[in-house]
């Protein structure tokens, strides 16, 4: 199977860091003029592009229905259904959560042997069906604003081995954690990938309110956002500046150990300790 195929890339819109590398390397090396650098650069941007392939076609395999996923994420016309209401938001197909990350996801679920999984941000359901995908997952709650995803994601899983275990609340996702929180759930396992800007919110509310499990884990996606989250430069977007905060403040938390993964656009493990670690 191809790189291509298991990537379902868009030079158009470069998400993981090894597409944005190489696409500023492309921008310089069309402004080369000296053919010594040129041939330099090729062999750059050739070695960042290896990278992206072997990393893509060194997963294994994913599951029809994860195929089915990220296929259909890539044809649907995202701007039509702004245009005309379906959504409220415009969406891309780099959104999703990617052919690699996904295979990472449905690996870290299976380790940490989580059994109750909660999800904020769902997009089309390729993270959800890679971490509900494993053997001990039991219950994948799985928070999206959007009623136009979630049936999505529901036409494609209805009939696979994950119909049953992920269940959907609609809705504003603070809104949603405080029902969690009043019917006394917790959770082994979270991944977060919404809107940056309340990834703090998020985090505080989860671990303030006890909704994640003593010795949990957390999974946070985008944390290092195109490489802008340790970038000199002042030309940061609103999304890079708080993801940086976002890091700062989870690394300052007594309450958890972190490590920040360059799994795609950057993955942090947040690990909550307990009292005798």
């Amino acid at each position: 199977m191809s790189s291509t195929t298991r990537g379902f890339k868009n030079v158009s819109d470069p998400d993981s860091l090894q597409e944005v590398l190489a696409t500023k390397l492309e921008e310089v090396a069309r402004l080369n003029k000296d053919p010594e650098v040129a041939e330099k650069l090729k062999g750059c941007i050739d070695f960042v592009d290896g990278l992206e392939s072997f990393l893509k076609d060194s997963a294994s395999e994913a599951t029809p229905v994860q195929r089915k996923i990220l296929t259909d994420t890539y044809k649907e016309p995202w701007t039509e259904y702004y245009e005309t209401g379906k959504t409220t938001a415009k969406f891309r197909p780099s959104m999703a959560t990617g052919y690699h990350e996904g295979q990472f996801l449905r690996i870290a679920s299976q380790i940490t042997k989580a059994k109750r999984i909660l999800e904020i941000g769902t997009f089309t359901g390729h993270s959800a069906v890679a971490l509900a995908l494993s053997a001990y997952c039991e219950e994948l709650v799985c928070l999206e604003y959007e009623p136009f995803l979630v049936d999505f994601v529901k036409s494609r899983i209805d009939g696979t081995p994950v119909e049953n275990k992920i269940k959907f609340m609609i809705g504003v996702a603070m809104e949603s954690l405080q029902k969690l929180k009043e019917e006394g759930r917790v959770f082994d396992l979270v991944f977060i990938d919404a809107d940056k800007g309340n990834y703090i919110n998020y985090y505080n509310f989860i671990m303030d309110n006890g909704l994640l499990e003593k010795s949990g884990t957390l999974m946070i996606d985008n944390t290092l956002w195109k490489g802008q989250v340790y970038s000199t430069s002042d030309n940061i977007s609103p999304n890079g500046k708080v993801l940086k905060e976002f890091n700062e403040h989870v690394r300052q938390d007594p309450r958890v150990n972190q490590v920040v993964l360059p799994v795609h656009d950057g993955v942090s493990l947040i690990h909550r300790v307990e009292e005798s670690d």
